[in-house]
């Protein structure tokens, strides 16, 4: 990734949060939920968490190759901030219990990283 892209993978994570959380969150939290009682749900929420983390670490790492990223933030904090906001639980919370759209959700979210990740 070139210099002065950062935001504009963080406007392009934009787009496909709104869509996918739209779709996803109602069925990732029923597999959290399910995961508790049954193991192959345990199972199965265990590999995406997983693969949530290591693609949230590859984009982590695209950001640090801009060369924009804050240099006081490790790759590790940076997809734990990621992964933190980009969770169905968090979309839940602010769409559909507080009333936000999903546009403004995702409007959020990437100003958030914008303005705490990048120098």
């Amino acid at each position: 990734m070139s210099p002065r892209r950062a935001r504009q993978a963080a406007d392009t994570h934009r787009a496909v949060l709104a869509a996918l959380q739209q779709r996803l969150a109602p069925i990732f939290l029923a597999l959290r939920d399910a995961a508790a009682t049954d193991p192959d749900c345990a199972a199965l929420w265990r590999e995406i968490a997983e693969r949530r983390r290591a693609n949230m670490l590859r984009f982590a790492a695209d950001l640090r190759g801009t060369g924009e990223l804050r240099k006081d933030l490790t790759d590790a904090h940076v997809a734990d901030v990621v992964w933190s906001m980009n969770a169905a639980e968090y979309w839940v919370l602010l769409v559909h219990e507080r009333g936000w759209s999903p546009q403004s959700f995702a409007d959020y979210v990437t100003d958030s990283w914008t303005r705490y990740l990048l120098a």
